[in-house]
């Protein structure tokens, strides 16, 4: 079926082509043979050659399968005329190609059949077909004629010529003719319009046959009402009377009548005349291109000005144009709808009259920033009344077009957002109730979304942590406890995938005082919900609830440890350390029933630890020690026993060894839990610390108004500023005194901070030096220094200074008058070793074991200065015990003293802590 129908459509075609061709064929010949009537230098070539026109129209109109056609046709023409076969075939072949190469042109550049919308199309068109195309034709034509022995060489010029300018009129004027005309044939014209078009061509025929009839012969008096044609029917009249006045100017020629026929031959005649008709329909076809651009473009301008006065008629927004003095120039009609105005009403009025009084100096201040900056746009929402006195609240849009010649005005559109407002503002309330329920609820509410960004946060949260947002948001998850940080991110994982879930936590936050508020704390995953995105999160204050929980289990503890404590637990080992007798108390307190204890090693059936958790090795149990040395022992540091159970207790123990005939046969052990006076000590601790935090603010009050008074001390007198003077050092004095408790109160909670850093030795020894100036000036002391200019080192600057200091300035302080204290520093790949040594009172032999403890202070040195602590060199032993260095000394009673102290090559070992000491 597919096949027939494609088979028949092809038949169709083709005989569609072949009769398209016989019909051109038949109408080129005749029109051919009439033009080689006329010619004269050659009978090949004639000043009048219509085909031409036919060919190049109908090659642009039906394409290149009209070609046949023009071919045969010129064929034929040339045959009939004179000439061989082979001259005929010739001159066709020029013929042919003078309209293949001229479609080709005109159709890549010169748009085709569109070719006079515009007049450098016109332009390209008349070069490709009348000057180049027929260039071809006349070449290819007047060689065949030469080299067939129809024509001589001499005579080249005068043929090719001819053929030429024949060539040429038939392109420019029956081409143009069939090209238009086909586009669009019918006439569309009025009664009246056909009037005009038939009095406008009559007129030009009669000056055409008044021209050229030689009545009056001046050719180009005809231009004027060609050009009146052209602007006046455009392309069609153009065409139309081109060649209507081409009919009646080569009639009166060719019968030796007009203006080109004087003292010439007839092909001379029609030579002028051709070259007169090509600059006539050039002029015509120009000016009916003018026309007819002018006319598309005012259609257009028409058509986007209709198009735009309906949008702006159709439009909910209402326009206004508003000149420099405020003063609208222009309403559009949809101002009826936004304000009750007719476009009449409002034009000449000043536009700010409708703007309310409240928004009125706003919407001026707002609209002199426009006006200074052209081309700029602003958009506003302010408040105007009716014309009904209705208020209604419009966003405008103003763009400054001043300077635009065009407009001239500011063009403002607005709009009614009146209920868009009210909803706005009903939101507002709504989210205002919101807030404020949150806000009162007592509860913290935070908003976060997918990677923990805060969103939101009440201010419930500020009150209840102290910290704003950004300084919430800054320090993140380092506010929570240490010890609870793991267990809330393995549950909070919980609900990462899960949209609706909620996870319950209780754990600690650092307040911005310094302490830590437990918190219940609901996280619910809403990252799905619309309207939040985001994980909700809801704290509430459980401290109180917390502390009451805590009292109440301290208070369990300290009973269970009241009844744990009755007594004390006894040990009995043998020689090799096996236990051998365990009292009803040393089983209840290390979890063994005395028959799992008989017989087994103490060091291991009862591991010991220090205070940081690590376990002591056997070599250093006092029980070894004992055994190996023979003497009794007291622990002095704190340590720990582990019951059957893993759990630890902190034991105050004394061994003493079991000795026959000088010989270590056992020992026996005495050990007491001390928890709760560990306890006690930690409490004493944090209340010294406590007390002498809260003494330093007062005391620093007194220092500044001693300060402010000894600034004016010439005022006072000389008794009165001698009291202020002894008021000034026991003020610091005492805040020498509250620093070292608060140091020392730490050092033993384990509170204190060691951030460790790349800092100069040397440089912390100099800084140190410089504040003891005065001191060793004073006494005119000497200082040695036996150190390197400078000695790197990963240390705590803050508690390295205090070391330093504590050493020098007891060196300073204990030194006689006029003598010398030594500084020495080394390091090597051990460590580093700091020195001082003085020539001071030194320190009695039977005190060196005490010289360390707390509050003790020697003898000798209390004498010469009863204002000490008896805390220095506490501290900086205990400093050195927590980052790993040690401390020691070599004395010799008034000849003086050597401290030394080391630190690892490592530098001090990182501690995280609370606070750092002064």
């Amino acid at each position: 079926m597919r096949k027939k129908l494609a088979q028949h459509v092809f038949r169709l075609s083709t005989i569609e082509t072949i009769s398209l061709n016989l019909a051109l064929l038949a109408v080129y010949v005749l029109f051919g043979k009439l033009g080689l009537l006329f010619a004269s230098v050659n009978p090949s070539a004639t000043a009048i050659w219509a085909p031409t026109g036919i060919a190049l129209g109908s090659l642009l109109l039906f394409g290149y399968r009209v070609t046949p056609a023009i071919y045969i046709g010129a064929f034929i023409v040339n045959l009939t005329t004179s000439g061989t076969i082979e001259t005929s075939l010739a001159i066709a072949l020029g013929n042919t190609l003078e309209g293949i190469v001229a479609t080709f042109l005109i159709n890549k550049f010169a748009n085709g059949i569109r070719a006079f919308s515009s007049i450098s199309n016109i332009f390209k068109f008349v070069f490709f077909s009348a000057v180049l195309g027929t260039a071809i034709s006349a070449t290819i034509g007047t060689s065949t004629l030469i080299l067939g022995g129809y024509a001589v060489v001499a005579n080249f010029q005068p043929i090719w010529f001819t053929w030429w300018l024949g060539d040429m009129g038939g392109a420019m004027i029956v081409a143009p003719l069939l090209l238009v005309w086909s586009q669009n044939f019918k006439i569309h014209f009025s009664f009246k319009k056909a009037l005009y078009f038939s009095f406008s061509f009559l007129c030009l025929l009669f000056l055409t046959i008044l021209v050229f009839s030689g009545i009056f012969p001046y050719v180009y008096f005809l231009m004027p009402f060609a050009i009146w044609v052209a602007l006046t029917f455009e392309y069609r009249g153009a065409t139309l009377s081109n060649f209507v006045v081409a009919l009646i100017a080569i009639y009166f020629t060719l019968h030796g009548i007009g203006p080109f026929t004087r003292f010439r031959s007839t092909n001379d005649a029609l030579l002028l005349l051709q070259m007169f008709l090509g600059v006539f329909s050039i002029t015509s076809l120009a000016f009916a291109a003018v026309v007819s651009i002018n006319k598309k473009n005012t259609q257009a301008i028409q058509s986007s000005d209709e198009r735009f006065k309906a949008l702006l008629e159709n439009s909910f927004d209402a326009f206004v144009l508003i000149d420099a003095t405020s003063r609208i120039t222009y309403a559009s009609p949809s101002v009826k709808n936004v304000l009750g105005y007719t476009p009449k009403e409002l034009e000449g009025t000043i536009g700010f009259n409708l703007v309310i009084p409240e928004d009125r100096a706003f919407t001026v201040k707002e609209l002199a920033k426009l006006v200074l900056k052209p081309g700029g746009t602003i958009t506003i929402e302010y408040r105007v009344m009716r014309k009904d006195k209705q208020i209604i609240w419009t966003q405008a849009t103003g763009t400054n077009l001043l300077l635009d010649p065009l407009v001239n005005a500011v063009v403002v559109n607005f709009r009614d957002i009146t209920e868009r407002k009210s909803q706005e503002e009903e939101i507002k309330k709504n989210e205002k109730r919101f807030r404020s329920l949150v806000e009162k609820s007592g509860q913290g509410i935070a908003l976060l979304d997918k990677k923990g960004k805060i969103i939101y946060m009440t201010t419930t949260i500020t009150e209840l942590l102290g910290y704003t947002q950004e300084e919430y948001e800054k320090k993140g998850n380092s506010l929570m406890h240490p010890d609870d940080r793991k267990s809330v991110e393995k549950k909070s994982k919980e609900i990462l995938n899960h949209p609706g879930a909620s996870v319950s936590l209780q754990y600690r936050i650092l307040h911005k005082n310094g302490t830590y508020r437990w918190f219940d704390v609901l996280v619910t995953n809403l990252l799905d919900d619309e309207a939040l995105h985001a994980y909700v999160v809801n704290f509430r204050d459980i401290t109180d609830i917390k502390n009451i929980e805590e009292e109440v289990r301290e208070e369990k503890i300290e009973d269970e440890a009241m009844l744990n404590s009755i007594g004390e637990g006894v040990i009995a080992t043998d020689k090799d350390g096996r236990i051998a007798i365990a009292n009803h108390i040393a089983c209840k307190l290390t979890g063994w029933t005395e028959k799992e204890l008989i017989g087994q090693s103490l060091v291991k059936a009862v591991p010991m630890t220090d205070e940081n958790g690590e376990k002591i090795a056997i070599k250093d149990r006092p029980l070894t020690k004992v055994l190996m040395r023979g003497k009794k022992t007291a622990n002095s540091k704190s340590i720990y026993y582990t019951r059957k159970d893993g759990t630890k207790f902190p034991v105050q123990l004394t061994l003493t060894p079991i000795i026959l005939e000088d010989e270590v046969v056992g020992t026996i052990e005495v050990f007491r839990d001390i928890t709760e006076e560990k306890q006690i000590e930690k409490t004493k601790n944090e209340f010294v610390s406590l007390a002498s935090h809260q003494l330093r603010t007062p005391l620093a009050t007194i220092n500044w108004y001693v300060e402010e008074l000894l600034a004016a001390k010439k005022d006072l007198g000389t008794k009165n500023a001698h009291y202020l003077d002894q008021v000034y050092v026991a003020s610091h004095r005492m805040v020498g005194l509250i620093n070292a408790l608060l140091n020392t109160s730490r050092l033993e909670l384990g509170t204190f901070a060691v951030e460790p850093k790349d800092i100069d030795f040397v440089e912390s020894i100099s800084q140190v030096i410089k504040d003891l100036t005065g001191g060793v000036k004073e006494k005119q002391i000497t200082l040695k220094k036996d150190y390197k200019k400078s000695l790197p080192i990963s240390a705590d600057p803050k508690l390295l200074g205090i070391l330093i200091q504590n050493l020098l300035s007891n060196a300073v302080k204990y030194s006689k008058p006029k003598g010398t204290v030594t500084i020495k520093l080394s390091h090597n790949k051990d460590g580093y070793t700091f020195s001082v040594k003085d020539n001071g009172c030194g320190i009695p032999a039977s005190q060196e074991d005490k010289i360390f403890s707390k509050l003790f202070r020697a003898d000798n040195a209390r004498s010469l200065d009863p204002d000490g602590s008896g805390l220095g060199l506490y501290i900086v032993k205990s400093i050195l015990d927590a980052v790993g260095g040690k401390v020691w000394f070599e004395s010799v009673e008034n000849k003086g003293t050597t401290f030394f102290l080391s630190l690892p090559a490592a530098g001090m070992k990182q501690k995280k802590g609370e606070r750092q000491l002064h």
